[in-house]
């Protein structure tokens, strides 16, 4: 709920200040969410497999999301180190994001189906262990200084 209403304050003000800068000429700003964990090593695999089951069609299909990356961990230490990078127009779409996906995931996976009890399961054993110590980060992007 306090997120929630983080988010709505940050969308009007980054409304406020889009319309703003609109007419002062300035440059297009992006909202980018970058969220950070580690997932043992060996763990990766089922990680991605929930990843690419459960998450991808939703983000694919959600028409707020601009972009989305999963960047992993390539050389040394041991963790498998994983940064989920996405990209909105506004902290406003990124709020509609949240509520598109929640809606995916009712119509796709109906409360109380066996579809929904394997999601839940696969989240459960899959996903959340790794979330415990994740960060989160919610930036702002000029445009102006994006290739």
């Amino acid at each position: 709920m306090r997120r929630t209403i983080l988010i709505l304050t940050g969308a009007l003000l980054a409304i406020g200040l889009s319309e703003a800068r609109a007419q002062e000429g300035e440059p297009e700003f992006r909202t980018i969410t970058m969220t950070t964990f580690t997932i043992p090593q060996g763990k990766g695999q089922k990680f991605m497999e929930y990843v690419d089951t459960y998450m991808m069609p939703a983000i694919q299909a959600d028409p707020n999301v601009l972009g989305f990356r999963i960047a992993s961990h390539h050389w040394g230490g041991h963790d498998f180190n994983t940064l989920m990078i996405a990209e909105y127009e506004s902290l406003a779409g990124l709020a509609a994001s949240e509520e598109f996906q929640d809606q995916w995931i009712d119509e796709n996976y109906p409360e109380g189906s066996a579809e929904r009890e394997t999601a839940e399961k696969a989240l459960q054993e899959d996903l959340l262990p790794y979330f415990v110590r994740h960060t989160d980060n919610i930036l702002t992007a000029n445009m102006n200084r994006a290739k």
